[in-house]
């Protein structure tokens, strides 16, 4: 029998009968560190940038291919630091890796790093996503976190990705800040769905070891509330929930069709495959996560063999995947 699927329907079929895959990479560039960030990072110098490149490339070579993928997400670090052509060069290391284009591939932004060109680059490139991470619509709570761009920034920033035209945008805040009253978070939700984004990521605060606001906490220079930590829960749900969003995890909020498909992948247990410096992986079976700093590759940041976890099914996978239960039993 002649098999008549086109290429792109052959794909597709193969999707279909796949189980889900995600792809992340790490992409470890930030101009500085915010006060609340434990996720590796590093400010780019000489030609990191382009070492960087170089890795992720003998990175996708180690991994047999073409790959069907689901999902594609890269998060940070920063990865719209990376000028316009270094983001066009990733995107086409990507999508040479796939069998056909994911269903969903996302890049976190910080506001004050959004180009059109940058924009026009990811778009070009496949990206479908945008998750921009405004944190705060409000002055004196973005100093508090470290962050460096403004209000301004952050809607001038918003109104460059609608108009680049992609297929869904999320908006990152943050809640519970030392300082922050209810009133003032209502008003940062108001202000963001007034945006008619169509996805809002709100994260409760947390003190990470390591952090510049861990330190704080350990000097005494701010407190934890947790009273007040379930209010601003409570008044999220009850405010988003009237606005028509669909909450779908403890953080995540969502406009019909919008649910982040590489997210719910991560806290279904399903597999995915981590590239770049800290990249994560659980895939055949075993988690398992690269160093961040090592030797073995050329750049100053990143290579070396991965540090295994455990298999999935046992310590600590299975513990891993009843705390994900209970983030999305809702």
């Amino acid at each position: 029998m002649v098999n008549s699927l086109t290429s792109a329907e052959q794909a597709e079929q193969e999707k279909a009968e796949t189980p889900a895959l995600g792809l992340y990479l790490h992409v470890p560039f930030c101009s500085t560190t915010c006060e609340f960030c434990a996720f590796f990072q590093v400010r780019p110098e000489g030609d990191d940038l382009a070492r960087f490149l170089r890795d992720v490339e003998t990175e996708l070579a180690l991994v047999p291919g073409p790959l069907v993928v689901q999902t594609v997400f890269w998060g940070g670090g920063t990865p719209g630091l990376l000028p316009a052509k270094h983001l066009a060069e990733l995107c086409a290391l990507v999508r040479g890796k796939l069998v056909a284009d994911p269903a969903e591939w996302s890049v976190e932004m910080a506001p004050g790093t959004v180009t059109r060109d940058r924009l026009a680059a990811l778009r070009d490139g496949g990206v479908t996503r945008i998750s921009l991470g405004v944190q705060s619509l409000q002055p004196e709570l973005l100093e508090a976190l470290g962050r460096r761009h403004s209000r301004e920034q952050a809607l001038r920033a918003y109104e460059l990705v609608r108009a680049a035209g992609f297929a869904s945008v999320n908006l990152d805040l943050i809640f519970a800040v030392p300082g922050q009253e209810a009133a003032g978070w209502i008003r940062d939700l108001e202000a963001a769905i007034a945006l008619a984004p169509d996805h809002l990521s709100t994260y409760c605060l947390t003190f990470e070891e390591d952090t510049a606001l861990f330190v704080k906490l350990s000097q005494g220079k701010v407190t934890l509330d947790a009273e007040k930590e379930a209010a601003f829960y409570e008044a999220t749900w009850d405010t988003l929930g009237a606005a028509g969003f669909a909450q779908y995890e403890i953080s995540n909020y969502a406009r019909p069709g919008h649910a982040c498909r590489h997210n719910l992948n991560t806290w279904g247990m399903q597999e995915w495959l981590g590239f770049g410096p800290s990249g994560a992986s659980q895939h055949g079976g075993w988690r398992y996560q690269k160093p961040a700093q090592s030797a073995g590759l050329a750049c100053r940041f990143g290579g070396g063999p991965p540090r295994h976890f455990g298999a999935r099914g046992a310590h600590p996978g299975a513990a891993g995947g009843r705390c994900v239960d209970l983030r999305i039993a809702l």
